[in-house]
């Protein structure tokens, strides 16, 4: 399918030729990638593995809506204590709630799996495997 792209859209494409070009809607905020067909054409063998072996995000990841900076702040608070040897048990106990409740939370804002580098990784080793045994 081919739409109609605005003059300032094209513009900007040509301005660098080898780049993509991100565009917001402006009601659902939705981001989308324009690209020139050359440089599509060059870049779609990856896009069409990884969207065939990268797992689907099904939209974007919960965050615990408890956590907060104050949170954060005297989860800081605590570990300089612990690191001053001045923790009672009972703040080891919240420490360590603390420390539980901002790894789901960093996990969920940011994780540290990639499944794209992942995918991209495997059809390496898999081109690698295929040129070893060829050579």
């Amino acid at each position: 399918m081919i739409v109609r792209l605005a003059n300032q859209l094209i513009d900007q494409l040509e301005k660098n030729p080898g780049e993509a070009l991100r565009v917001q809607q402006a009601d659902s905020k939705r981001s989308f990638v324009i690209l020139s067909d050359d440089l599509y054409q060059r870049v779609r063998p990856f896009i069409d593995y990884v969207a065939a072996h990268a797992p689907a995000k099904d939209g974007p990841a919960e965050e615990d809506s408890e956590w907060s900076e104050s949170l954060n702040k005297r989860r800081v608070e605590l570990i300089h204590k612990k690191h001053d040897s001045q923790l009672t048990s009972a703040e080891r106990a919240e420490l360590d709630e603390l420390q539980e409740r901002d790894y789901r939370h960093r996990s969920a804002v940011a994780p540290v799996g990639n499944p794209v580098l992942e995918a991209v990784l495997q059809a390496l080793e898999k081109l690698h495997a295929q040129n070893s045994i060829r050579g």
